[in-house]
């Protein structure tokens, strides 16, 4: 089954701003009726406005995907609004960077709610009634950061791993009923991340802000070409032509990649090299 054989409806998470606003409007624009969920309402009544001002269907609803009983009120609103929901998009998510053993407790548990939890509350609360309507999709948005592993950045890489290992086991999971998923591993991406960070240190938004800035990639871009993906029937989207290359060296030499890693962060080479990297646009 693709995407392309779904009823016309949408609900995305994280439709604030970014690659979740991108993806109401790409939705909107190829003729789907979308849900926009965010916990910071009034941006989300923005982007419903700005797919409104397209010609589209669009409604704002505030879920915090942290919190169950909001992610299950959301899905009981716009099943109950169409009768169907043909495609669940999990993209909610923040960001972080520190050491393992100095990032906190709080700051592990603040990441891994929001990008992990939020991601299995949606399925569990979407997947049942997909499944009983007998089609639906799931797009998951992780990151390139799920396989790159870069260091001080595990409660992300854990984070986004976990919903890499998600999508793949509910997709032989779901195909008798046919329910569709894709994962997408969007690289960085001109997005507001920087105001969800918690960092440990002014040096990681430092490259945080320096990748974003030279980055060649709009959430525009990024979502068209996960739409297309997902459409196409796609179980794994690399948008970005930084991520396909990262996605095929880390495949092709892990050990090597992880040694190279390794040694230039015992010679202390490695912040600098990451800096010149991000600055390259990779």
């Amino acid at each position: 089954m693709k995407g392309c054989s779904l009823d016309r409806s949408a609900v995305v998470t994280g439709a604030a701003s970014g690659i979740g606003r991108a993806l109401c409007l790409e939705l909107a624009r190829r003729g789907w009726k979308v849900g926009a969920l965010d916990v910071n309402t009034a941006a989300a009544d923005e982007t419903a406005d700005m797919v409104r001002l397209e010609g589209g269907t669009c409604e704002a609803f505030r879920c915090d995907v942290r919190d169950l009983e909001e992610v299950q009120a959301a899905a009981d609103r716009f099943f109950g609004l169409w009768g169907r929901v043909g495609l669940l998009v999990n993209n909610a998510g923040v960001g972080t960077g520190g050491k393992v053993g100095e990032v906190t407790v709080e700051e592990w548990k603040r990441v891994v709610d929001t990008d992990l939890w939020g991601v299995i509350y949606g399925c569990h609360c979407f997947i049942p009634r997909m499944k009983a309507q007998g089609a639906g999709w799931i797009m998951n948005v992780a990151s390139t950061g799920a396989f790159l592993t870069i260091p001080e950045t595990a409660p992300y890489a854990v984070s986004k791993a976990g919903v890499v290992a998600l999508t793949e086991t509910m997709a032989p999971e779901l195909a008798p009923f046919n329910v569709g998923v894709t994962v997408v591993y969007p690289s960085f991406v001109r997005t507001n991340i920087e105001e969800t960070m918690g960092c440990t240190e002014e040096w990681h938004r430092e490259i945080l802000r320096t990748a974003l800035e030279y980055s060649g990639d709009s959430p525009e871009a990024v979502a068209a070409r996960a739409v297309e993906g997902m459409m196409r029937g796609k179980l794994y989207v690399l948008p970005q032509v930084t991520g396909r290359a990262s996605w095929a060296l880390k495949r092709l030499a892990p050990r090597a990649y992880t040694r190279a890693l390794s040694s230039a962060n015992r010679r202390g080479w490695l912040r600098p090299a990451m800096m010149r990297i991000v600055r390259m646009g990779v």
